[in-house]
């Protein structure tokens, strides 16, 4: 079947590859894809690829997302698909779960949390997190701050508007707050005075592919379709599984 063709090409590293480098858009016809943060870790470029090799008259643009694009980017129609995370609340968008992953805190190494093997969210709620701009979707404040785990409280944030991982990244080792992110996000990013330490009671997460709802092209379509079989049938092989610690492990 497809997949079964695209399995070796999906496993084989990419070559460069930028912005806009796969040529011009014809109206209509050409497919320009979001990327939040690192998207949807190692499936993020295997499925670029395999949609490269399907549909190669297809032009494609890649497009880096910060954080006050979770939802306005496709919205706004500056994309047609994105991988994301967490999954919009907008009706107007679809998505399907490419990876479900457990969370982690970024931690300035200097913080008495950096040693830690894990957190609970009992340990985060009461410390200061990195602040985000104005224009961030309500889903994504959620997802950052683990609203879900606060009781209604509002969490302590510093004043800066974090935008992108490095700003995360700079601002934790600065020693400004903590952030959040998926686990996979280890495997990406590192930065001088930044521990990744596990959360081992916060709900665990989906990183999604997104696309307007109204939105029926047939290359929206086809790289929809590609992603959810790429990410059921070599998700478990492409994305290695979380090691966490023992809950009594601390």
């Amino acid at each position: 079947d497809a997949v079964a063709d695209l399995r070796g090409d999906a496993a084989r590293p990419a070559g460069p590859r930028g912005p806009g480098t796969s040529g011009p858009r014809p109206d209509g016809d050409g497919l320009r894809v979001g990327i939040m943060v690192h998207g949807s870790a190692e499936l993020t470029p295997a499925i670029l690829r395999a949609f490269r090799r399907a549909r190669p008259s297809t032009p494609v643009t890649v497009v880096s997302l910060d954080f006050t694009e979770h939802v306005a980017a496709l919205v706004e129609r500056r994309v047609d698909v994105a991988f994301l995370r967490p999954p919009p609340d907008d009706e107007r968008i679809v998505y399907d779960a490419m990876t479900t992953e457990p969370r982690i805190i970024t931690v300035p190494e200097r913080s008495p949390l950096a040693d830690a093997p894990a957190l609970r969210l009992a340990d985060i709620v009461d410390q200061p997190f990195l602040g985000l701009p104005d224009g961030v979707s309500r889903a994504f404040r959620d997802y950052l701050y683990f609203a879900g785990g606060r009781n209604g409280e509002p969490p302590r944030l510093s004043p800066e508007g974090v935008r992108t991982p490095q700003d995360v990244l700079t601002g934790t080792a600065a020693g400004r707050g903590l952030s959040s992110g998926l686990y996979s996000f280890v495997r990406f990013y590192s930065w001088p005075g930044v521990r990744f330490v596990p959360l081992l009671d916060a709900p665990w997460e989906h990183s999604v592919l997104a696309a307007r709802r109204d939105d029926t092209r047939p290359a929206v379509r086809a790289f929809r379709s590609l992603a959810v079989a790429l990410a059921r049938d070599l998700g478990p092989a492409l994305v290695p599984p979380p090691r966490l610690p023992s809950p009594d492990g601390r």
